[in-house]
């Protein structure tokens, strides 16, 4: 088949298909579940447009405020106060045509089964530790890829979990001491066990959002074969069983290898566990 330069004019997406081994219509085909639709949101989302994603379902049951301006590149002035969801996924539609998105201003614990069961792979870009452990349950339960993403000040990480195998959210807090990880950590609001406003820096964020986009293109190429080989290779490229982390103050990236922990509650018995209304 010849393929004429006129056309390739024409296709926003000539540059990408040029990968070796690149398959556009993984991500045009696919669903990816945004949780969170503040700085890590929105710039999760615009990586994940501008690389060709069919549909984003993007949920966040806050509203926009004034703290919001200088990283949420979607928000303007005019939209403080209003619902995070359904202006980012307004945004990304005028902005990306070819990407549908479906908004929806509600708490995590409360979107509908099909949300999860619908998506090929879910993305958190929340700001607390209890919504993330939500999360994480609620991956384990349907057996989504989850890609997490964190920031504080110049401090960022990515970690990458494929349920029911590798290490999860809660096999590394268990590690680290739950209870503490469990105060809540919100940009804007004060955190109790250190008593000052918790950082946020725009440049952070868009770091780690890359790195949550990139994370997510390589499972979609992941999921669409099914040769053994070539799955493990794609794994062993992803942050499966890894923690990305990123110090921008001293210029440090590192990746810390993770180890599944054999008693974590996310990888026992999830019968008991509530899921999501249906």
């Amino acid at each position: 088949m010849t393929i004429r330069l006129s056309d390739t004019l024409q296709d926003p997406f000539d540059r990408q298909r040029r990968i070796l081994g690149w398959e556009q219509s993984a991500l045009e085909q696919a669903t990816i579940l945004v949780i969170g639709a503040g700085a890590l949101g929105n710039e999760v989302c615009k990586n994940l447009a501008q690389s060709g994603v069919g549909d984003l379902v993007i949920v966040d049951h806050d509203s926009v405020e004034v703290t919001n301006l200088n990283r949420c590149i979607f928000f303007r002035n005019s939209d403080v106060g209003g619902p995070k969801a359904d202006i980012l996924g307004e945004r990304i539609n005028a902005a990306f045509p070819h990407t549908k998105t479906s908004p929806q201003s509600i708490k995590c614990e409360d979107l509908h089964v099909d949300a999860y069961v619908g998506a090929q792979v879910v993305v958190s870009c929340v700001d607390n530790i209890d919504t993330r452990l939500t999360i994480n349950r609620y991956c384990s339960f349907y057996d989504k890829p989850l890609v997490d993403g964190g920031t504080s000040g110049l401090y960022g990480r990515v970690q990458t979990i494929i349920p029911p195998q590798s290490a999860c959210l809660e096999c590394r807090w268990k590690r680290q001491g739950l209870e503490i990880a469990q105060q809540r950590h919100r940009c804007g609001n004060e955190i109790e066990i250190f008593d000052r406003t918790e950082p946020a820096l725009g440049i952070t964020t868009s770091a780690v959002a890359a790195i949550q986009a990139s994370e997510v293109v390589k499972l979609l190429q992941y999921l669409r074969i099914s040769d053994s080989d070539s799955r493990r290779t794609i794994i062993s490229n992803t942050l499966v069983d890894k923690m990305w982390a990123i110090d921008l103050q001293a210029n440090l990236f590192n990746i810390n290898t993770l180890m599944r922990d054999p008693d974590c509650p996310s990888h026992g018995d999830l019968s008991v566990f509530s899921a999501p209304g249906n």
